[in-house]
């Protein structure tokens, strides 16, 4: 399997959850996401088991 594919896998819905990897839901793409990686988007990733938002949220001040 390449890197990349490594990376994040598409969820098939006729493909059992994959042991030691959790899905994200933040998307239709609904990767299948290894501790310690990230998911296709770069946004959300595996951290000890929970999807934590990688990159922080910016609030612009509209003054």
């Amino acid at each position: 399997m390449s890197e990349l594919a490594e990376r994040f896998e598409a969820h098939d819905p006729g493909e059992k959850q994959v042991a030691e990897k959790i899905r994200c839901d933040a998307c239709p793409v609904m990767c299948y996401i290894a501790d310690g990686r990230t998911g296709a988007c770069d946004r959300y990733g595996n951290v000890g088991g929970r999807i934590v938002r990688m990159d922080p949220l910016t609030i612009l001040d509209h003054a």
